[in-house]
């Protein structure tokens, strides 16, 4: 059994100390879960920081079906179960998230087993909000009210893959600009609302 710990703890002692007790309590339960099963291998364990997960995530929007694909995919594959913690202080939609997020993307639409605890419930809760769609957050990083949304002074259409939207930190609905016709069109909602501005505080 392969079990991927991801870490999603900021890089800082404390940040460092927490994820080490949350890999300590996922270790000893997967542990004795197996101790009476004879036949059954010591579950492998295996650790990765929430920006180094090349080696198990497919862009699914620009990766095509070559050699490095095929690995990446058997990989994701012999995974059984993805463990992931966190911290608040780090934001799902954060360009330096875009790995986990494809991650849990992935294991969401091959029903593959997530247990996300703390802060990194709120990367779940994302990825199924927006079914792990890429973009650019532009009034980064915490959103406004929908109240400045039409005095909103910016406005970018963004990549093919990468959109540009303006979040609304009390609903949580994302928006982008039609160029087309001067408006702002709500795409998605990210899956949870108000705690964003809580997240200011912590």
């Amino acid at each position: 059994m392969k079990v991927l710990v991801v870490n999603c703890f900021e890089k800082s002692p404390v940040g460092a100390s927490s994820f080490g007790c949350f890999y300590r309590i996922v270790s000893t339960l997967l542990s004795e879960s197996f101790l009476h099963y004879s036949d059954v291998s010591k579950p492998d364990l295996i650790c990765r920081k929430y920006d180094n997960l090349k080696e198990y995530v497919l862009n699914w929007e620009i990766d095509i079906l070559n050699d490095t694909a095929r690995v990446k995919a058997r990989s994701f594959d012999q995974i059984d179960l993805i463990c992931i913690c966190g911290d608040m202080k780090i934001l799902p939609w954060d360009r330096k998230c875009y790995q986990v997020v494809n991650l849990l993307n992935m294991a969401l639409k091959t029903f593959k087993p997530v247990l996300s605890c703390s802060g990194a419930a709120f990367f779940s809760t994302f990825t199924m909000g927006t079914s792990g769609v890429r973009c650019e957050v532009i009034n980064h990083p915490f959103g406004d009210k929908r109240s400045k949304l039409r005095t909103y002074p910016f406005y970018s259409k963004g990549l093919t893959l990468l959109s540009s939207t303006w979040l609304d930190n009390e609903l949580g609905d994302l928006y982008t600009y039609n160029t087309d016709d001067k408006y702002w069109k709500p795409v998605c909602n990210i899956g949870f609302f108000r705690s964003v501005k809580l997240l200011r505080e912590i």
